[in-house]
């Protein structure tokens, strides 16, 4: 940001590409292949999990806050109402103008906590990333757009047709109404990314058939 004068500007970074709003409108009606989304879905848990160390929280994380380049390259948007991390320091000087309060956010990809107004938290960005990992893969918003506190604590979330089972594992506990019941962080979903049981699925399979012929 500067001036020139009575001129006020900000200078940004212009990004060409495609948010994910626009890669989920045409990847309808099944959603995208588990290994093209992968490339994306790592990218973008990669980011938060640098922002969360960092202590910032995005708190408004939807697919058009995302967008990809040209080149294949993520980039986050719109940290314009992001929140610091709590400081649990009790001995650190309270900010008098500092405020928890939370606005602006999207209510279908926001969690049941920022709904109420509660402090926000890295399971706020956890919740959400979990609604856009579900849209890609799927094309459907995990709660059909309903806002997650007018939700039955019982909802149950089927899980996608792209979504591999070690992956879904993580996911549907990310969508959790519950804070309590999300993971603390992104790496374990992070993690599910390089996670090939391929392998061992075909060593079980060897030995079965082993075992049967013996």
């Amino acid at each position: 940001a500067d001036s020139d004068g009575d001129l006020f500007y900000v200078t940004m970074e212009w990004v060409e590409g495609e948010t994910l709003e626009q890669i989920i409108k045409r990847n309808k009606p099944n959603g995208m292949v588990y290994k093209k989304a992968k490339v994306i879905l790592e990218q973008l848990a990669d980011a938060l999990i640098y922002a969360h160390n960092q202590g910032v929280i995005h708190n408004d994380l939807k697919p058009s806050n995302v967008i990809l380049n040209s080149n294949g390259e993520l980039k986050v948007l719109d940290f314009g109402i992001a929140k610091q991390k709590s400081n649990d320091d009790k001995y650190a000087v309270n900010d008098a103008n500092s405020t928890d309060s939370i606005g602006g956010y999207t209510p279908t990809y926001a969690s049941p906590e920022q709904l109420k107004g509660n402090k926000a938290s890295i399971k706020d960005d956890i919740f959400s990333y979990a609604c856009i990992a579900y849209e890609l893969l799927s094309s459907k918003h995990p709660f059909n757009r309903i806002a997650a506190d007018k939700l039955p604590q019982n909802n149950v979330v089927k899980r996608p047709g792209h979504c591999p089972l070690w992956l879904w594992k993580d996911v549907k506990k990310a969508l959790s109404l519950s804070a309590a019941q999300r993971p603390k962080n992104l790496e374990s979903i992070y993690k599910s990314y390089n996670t090939n049981f391929k392998p061992a699925i075909a060593i079980a399979i060897t030995s079965i058939a082993v075992a049967f012929l013996a």
